[in-house]
């Protein structure tokens, strides 16, 4: 009886499939929320840099991907509003290949 009982006490397949489940849903859970916090802490101009690098990725552009770079670009003449950032996603790639400081209009300081 005492085997029954001890074999009773383990966790069975589904128990260790819930466990696994609840421990990756709490990384998960984790990850978002740390990669929000970075989010919200980046300055304006960091987050321009973000949708910048994105945007010349998908175009698989060989421009510079600096940050530094970008990042004084954006501080020296553009105001990266939540409308320049929507206008630098729909760029045509000739464009972003011109850099930072060519996207000017919506993006320009005034």
């Amino acid at each position: 009886m005492d085997t029954d009982k001890a074999e009773r006490s383990k966790p069975g397949k589904v128990g260790c499939l819930v466990i696994v489940v609840a421990l990756a849903g709490v990384i998960t859970a984790a990850g978002l929320l740390l990669g929000r916090k970075q989010e919200a802490s980046a300055t304006p101009c960091e987050r321009f840099v973000a949708t910048y690098i994105r945007a010349l990725d998908n175009c698989s552009s060989g421009y510079t991907q600096n940050h530094a770079h970008h990042i004084a670009a954006c501080e020296k003449a553009i105001d990266p509003t939540p409308e320049c950032l929507e206008w630098i996603e729909e760029l045509p790639c000739p464009k972003l290949d011109l850099g930072p400081e060519a996207v000017g209009g919506i993006c320009s300081k005034k």
